[in-house]
């Protein structure tokens, strides 16, 4: 779970400023929902514990962490703010669930001297993921941007093609025709990728 909301925390920023071309703070403003909804996940992950038990809820909330990726999925140019608040949403209450009964069933299943081994193995699965999350699904990122936008046919440098940053200062610095549809070209690609 950690590993792929990692991956998600890595490009979604991205996307909403260089393919959306939101500001730093309107991407960030679109992102609250999760954290918000992170904090409700943890709030209601006790009460649907002591209702349907640890196991199914952890099933539940990866379910619901699953179905926020798969809205996530199909994010392109031009998608409204809904989908993504919406799937943002979805993440932050079923990875709040999910990670609440995890912990919940990782401190249950020793005894209550060993609970701070026990949390501190459970903080390095989840900072194992992380940083897994982001040097894999980075990679893969990075390296599918530049096969997509290769692949386009435009005439770029692996330079250009080697992030958006880049690709869109080249394009900024072209101008014109040539330049909108290195810019389109770019924005297309990321979210393919990020896809």
């Amino acid at each position: 779970g950690y590993f792929a909301i990692s991956g998600l925390s890595f490009s979604l920023p991205q996307y909403l400023q260089y393919v959306s071309n939101y500001s730093p703070l309107q991407a960030a403003l679109r992102t609250l929902p999760f954290a918000v909804a992170a904090l409700i996940g943890n709030v209601v992950g006790e009460p649907v514990i002591a209702w349907i038990g640890t196991r199914w809820t952890i099933v539940a909330g990866l379910l619901i962490t699953a179905a926020s990726f798969l809205l996530f999925a199909t994010v392109a140019p031009g998608t409204g703010d809904l989908i993504i608040i919406v799937a943002g949403s979805l993440l932050g209450i079923g990875a709040g669930m999910s990670g609440t009964a995890s912990f919940t069933s990782v401190l249950q299943s020793v005894p209550t001297e060993k609970a701070g081994s026990a949390s501190a193995v459970n903080e390095t699965g989840i900072e194992l993921g992380n940083a897994l999350g982001l040097a894999v699904l980075g990679t893969v990122l990075s390296s599918g941007f530049t096969q997509i936008l290769l692949e386009l046919s435009l005439e770029v440098s692996a330079r250009v093609a080697d992030n958006i940053v880049v690709t869109l200062e080249e394009a900024q610095r072209l101008g014109g025709a040539e330049g909108q549809v290195l810019k389109l070209a770019a924005q297309s690609a990321f979210s393919g990728s990020m896809n």
